[in-house]
């Protein structure tokens, strides 16, 4: 049989090299790290960041993480350069040689939310022309985490604030296993303000994941302008961190919901999961 043990004396090595089955080799270390952590990528600890900051430069604290089996230890702070105007998404990545080993680990940003080979995501950030206006970390104290998070209802112009939309709540928590993300969310309105058009709920604690879009709960909804005994749900697309809500209430099975069925008075409770990128 050509399977691998390890550790074992014996050094069953299986279809692999002699020394396979019981070297403390680079590859047997990080399978093992794999099983204990389930196989995800997360923060340990560290990676502080401040909440703005006057330019487009942010001071980055050292922190522990786990890539892809591998523990990663950055042990003093980095400055990184973020893009200016846009949501920076800022990951610690490793590389590795044609043999598939480590040479380094480092920090990488983009705009886009797509993480790149063996990375972990450290803190998200939002600048201005010439500053950083917030950020949020990604810290992911071991496998299982959660926090709150603040829904907000927009358009299709993503008019989180300037349209005047008012609320008497809002209100969400979350909590992740790995990269499966748990949430609720509760959102009652006192105005819709301007906004018009297909409606959707932005602010959510994580990008959901590329490739695939999820439908992701169905509302119990109050005080909503719609046929008496239609079904509301929400979805998520790809790569995307926005939940788009519908009503059930077509032929083909659904359509989108829209801003002014809301109303200035509805309320829109419901739970719902996704993975995120």
């Amino acid at each position: 049989m050509a399977n691998k043990v390890f550790p074992s004396v014996n050094d069953v090595y299986g279809s692999g090299s002699a020394g396979d089955g019981k070297n403390l080799s680079e590859s047997n270390i990080t399978d093992v790290i794999k099983t204990l952590t389930s196989d995800k990528n997360f923060v340990h600890s560290g990676f502080q960041v401040p909440a703005t900051d006057p330019d487009l430069t942010i001071e980055v604290l050292g922190g522990q993480a786990v890539i892809n089996g591998y523990w990663v230890t950055v042990g003093l702070p980095e400055n990184i350069t973020l893009t200016a105007s846009s949501t920076n998404y800022v990951y610690l990545k490793l590389t590795k040689d044609g043999s598939g080993n480590v040479t380094a680990a480092s920090y990488e940003d983009n705009t886009t939310g797509t993480p790149p080979a063996d990375s972990v995501l450290v803190f998200t950030a939002e600048t201005s022309a010439s500053a950083i206006t917030s950020t949020s970390s990604d810290l992911s104290p071991g496998l299982n985490y959660g926090g709150v998070w603040t829904p907000e209802l927009s358009d299709a112009s993503v008019s989180v604030t300037s349209a005047g939309q008012t609320y008497s709540s809002q209100s969400g928590i979350w909590y992740a296993t790995g990269d499966l993300i748990y949430a609720s969310c509760y959102l009652a309105m006192s105005s819709i303000g301007t906004l018009s058009g297909n409606a959707y709920i932005h602010n959510l604690p994580f990008k959901h994941m590329s490739n695939v879009a999820t439908p992701v709960g169905i509302i119990l909804p109050t005080n909503i302008s719609v046929t008496a005994g239609t079904a509301l749900a929400a979805g998520m697309a790809s790569n995307s961190d926005v939940i788009i809500l519908y009503a059930l209430d077509s032929a083909s099975g659904k359509s989108n919901l829209t801003c002014a069925e809301i109303t200035g008075s509805g309320i829109l409770n419901f739970h719902f999961q996704y993975r995120k990128a």
